[in-house]
Parts: C-alpha cells; sequence; structure tokens
C-alpha cells in the first residue's frame, strides 16, 4: 500500500492505494472548529444518539440507523449515526463500501486502515492518518478495508469521533446470508454489519509501536486553521 497526502490546494487528502487494486482510502481534512468544539458537539449528539429508539451499544461503537434502505423504490442506501469513545474500537471491516463525515474530539484522531486480506500482508499493509483536535473531516473506503480509529494519543481523555456515515449499497458486497436477510428485512444494524480481525492478527497489531506504522499527519495551512 502507498500513501500520498499533505496540503492540496483546497482539503488536505491522505490517499492510501489499495494492495490488491481495489479501491483506495481516502481521508480529507475539511475544517478546524473552535478549541474544545470538537469535545461539545460529540457529547451532545451521542446524548441525542443514545435517545434513539433504535440505539445500539455494541463492539465499541454506538451507533443508530437513521435512514433506512427503501427497497420499493430500489433505493438501498442507508444512514447510520456512531460514536468512538476515548478507548477507541477494534479492528473490523464491512461488505459494503462506506463514506462517512465525522467531527474529531479535542485530543485529535488517529485512523487506521488495511487492505490486505491474508494475515502475512496485513502488517505490511499497516497505515495511520492522524487528524489534528476539533477537525471536520470526510473519510472513503471500498468494502472490505480493514479499519481501526483511536484517540490522538494513548491514554486521552477525549472522544475519538463523532459519524454521520451513509453506506451507497447496503446489500452490495460479500454479505453472509444471515447479513443478507437482515439488510433486506431492513433491521441490520451496525454490529450485524461487523467482522472483527481475526483475535491472533490483532493481538499481533496491539504489540505494535505508533513508530512502527507508517503515518500521514494532515494539518490545515497557517491563516486557515
Amino acid at each position: 500500500m502507498s500513501a500520498d497526502g499533505g496540503f492540496n490546494a483546497g482539503f488536505p487528502q491522505a490517499r492510501l492505494a489499495h494492495v490488491t487494486g481495489g479501491l483506495p482510502v481516502e481521508v480529507t481534512l475539511i475544517a478546524r472548529l473552535a478549541r474544545s468544539a470538537g469535545d461539545a458537539l460529540i457529547h451532545d449528539a451521542a446524548h441525542r444518539q443514545r435517545e434513539h429508539p433504535g440505539f445500539v451499544d455494541a463492539l465499541d461503537e454506538p451507533s443508530v440507523r437513521i435512514g433506512s434502505l427503501h427497497g420499493r423504490e430500489g433505493d438501498r442506501s442507508t444512514v447510520f449515526s456512531f460514536l468512538v469513545g476515548d478507548r477507541g474500537h477494534p479492528f473490523h471491516r464491512h461488505a459494503g463500501h462506506r463514506m462517512f463525515t465525522a467531527i474529531a474530539g479535542s485530543g485529535g484522531a488517529r485512523l487506521l486502515f488495511s487492505t490486505a486480506d491474508d494475515e502475512q500482508g496485513f502488517i505490511d499493509a499497516l497505515r495511520q492518518v492522524i487528524l489534528p483536535p476539533d477537525a471536520l473531516f470526510t473519510v472513503r473506503f471500498g468494502g472490505g478495508t480493514w479499519h481501526r480509529f483511536l484517540p490522538g494519543k494513548p491514554g486521552s481523555p477525549h472522544p475519538t469521533l463523532f459519524a454521520l456515515s451513509c453506506h451507497p449499497d447496503e446489500a452490495g458486497g460479500m454479505l453472509s446470508p444471515a447479513q443478507h436477510k437482515a439488510v433486506t428485512s431492513n433491521c441490520a444494524d451496525l454490529p450485524t454489519l461487523t467482522e472483527l480481525l481475526p483475535q491472533t492478527l490483532a493481538a499481533q497489531v496491539e504489540a505494535l509501536s505508533w513508530e512502527d506504522i507508517p503515518a500521514i499527519e494532515l494539518q490545515l495551512p497557517e491563516g486557515l486553521s
């Protein structure tokens, strides 16, 4: 996986190429909010999310489906909100493509990705994108991309991020029969659509130090932050 990032003419972007030519990972920094505004927005949105009748708290990623698919009209897109707190969440992947807009907490956010399917190539393909505190950003990647989101620094008391995620085709990708049934029945939640990284490989990742993982740090140019 190659990585490219820096100060573009508009929005700084990290682009991580897929190891086998699939869709890249794209992380784009949009704007900085006022100091501490990230935490304030996340705490407010998290409260509203908990009050939603469809709230699901699992896999360290509390979430709500706020936009269901419209099967009769031929629209298979959905929209979810989700929160990643100060502990981060585990490495996982989804069958379908993902696009989301998020706010980073007031300690920043660290996004880890690997597009390798096999155990041998996973570590070699591992990359991280570091975002500043109180930032608005977007993320886009293809189905099957392993990912994990964490606070900017280990032990940070700040939440990692709050996001609004669009799934363009909830029935797309290599869904299991159970997942496909849940999707077409309009009752799939994020845990249903999630595959966790095998424990043996997850333990290898935990043993790595941050310095072992190639990183791109996104920042806005002076005068625009």
